[in-house]
Formats: structure tokens, C-alpha cells, sequence
């Protein structure tokens, strides 16, 4: 059986860490790694930084016919008042992540099949966290961590069984 994830065209949306004041060579390594790994697995367009751009990136596709299945992305946080941090709970995550829960949000109503992954430093292990982000579009969670073959191997997993369920509700129909 064919995989349904095989002919997937993911998004990969990562932070720029070539940017001034924030070159990190080894997350660079591991960008272009997790990228590679994808790209051998799935078509894959690549941009820097969660943004507005992003959600007219994927508009612009789907005009060309050129829809995306996945979104794979870091979720960048804000500054909290350490008020927010004290008080902790769902509350804390909701104003840590606003302008990128928004965004994703944007996205989701915008195109409800996309497949969403946020591969992210959050704190996916937080219960809070995980609803939060799901409440806001995102499909699953991928920590990130200092392995690509690791990280890559959740998000394949998460696209191929998202990919794999939307397939069955599509013969469903």
C-alpha cells in the first residue's frame, strides 16, 4: 500500500538562526539536516520565521492549485510579565504564544485539511501547553531536541498518521 503522506507538499517554517545577534551554527547544522530529511520524503518549500507571510504563502498556493498538506513550524514565543509566569496555567501559555497561536489559528480556519506540526522548544510535556496549542490548529507536537534523525523520525511519524487518517475520511465520503 502506497503511503498517503508520500506525495504531501509541506511547508517547513524554522527561526532564522543566521539572523545578526542570533548565528548559532549547530542549530543551523540541524536545520539544514531536518530539512534534507524531509525533502527526500515529501515536496518541501522552506521558510524563515512564523509570521503573517506565512499564512499569505500558503493563499498564494492554493490559488496556483498548488495546496499544501502540511505545515511544519517553530512556534516563537513573546515576553510575559512574570506575573503571567507566576500565576502559570493555561493563561501563561495563551499570552507566551499569542501573535504565533493567532497565526496558526488564521491558518487552520483558512485551510482546515492542512496537517500542522509545531516542532518547537515549548513545553510540549505541559498538559496546559498541548491543549493550548491544539486549541489554536496544531495537529501535533515535536519537541525539539539536539538529534535530527530523532526529531525528524516524530514529525514523519505525526505527517504519515495524519496524512494516513485524512485519507480514510476522504474514502469515507
Amino acid at each position: 500500500m502506497e503511503n498517503p503522506a508520500a506525495n504531501i507538499r509541506v511547508l517547513f517554517v524554522d527561526r532564522d538562526y543566521t539572523e545578526e545577534g542570533h548565528l548559532d551554527e549547530r542549530a543551523i547544522k540541524m536545520q539544514r539536516e531536518i530539512a534534507h530529511l524531509m525533502s527526500e520524503d515529501f515536496g518541501l518549500e522552506k521558510m524563515f520565521g512564523l509570521s503573517e507571510r506565512v499564512a499569505l504563502r500558503i493563499q498564494e498556493r492554493i490559488r496556483e492549485g498548488k495546496k499544501f498538506g502540511a505545515l511544519v513550524t517553530h512556534v516563537p514565543y513573546n515576553d510575559v510579565d512574570d506575573g503571567y509566569r507566576r500565576i502559570g496555567g493555561s493563561l501563561y501559555y495563551l499570552k507566551r504564544y499569542a501573535i504565533s497561536l493567532d497565526i496558526l489559528s488564521n491558518i487552520r480556519r483558512m485551510n482546515p485539511q492542512l496537517i500542522i506540526v509545531a516542532y518547537t522548544g515549548a513545553d510540549i510535556e505541559v498538559s496546559e501547553c498541548s491543549r493550548i496549542f491544539k486549541e489554536n490548529g496544531v495537529d501535533a507536537m515535536v519537541g525539539k531536541t539536539l538529534d535530527p534523525d530523532r526529531d525528524y523520525g516524530y514529525i514523519k511519524m505525526h505527517l504519515d498518521d495524519f496524512a494516513a487518517k485524512r485519507q480514510e475520511n476522504i474514502g469515507k465520503i
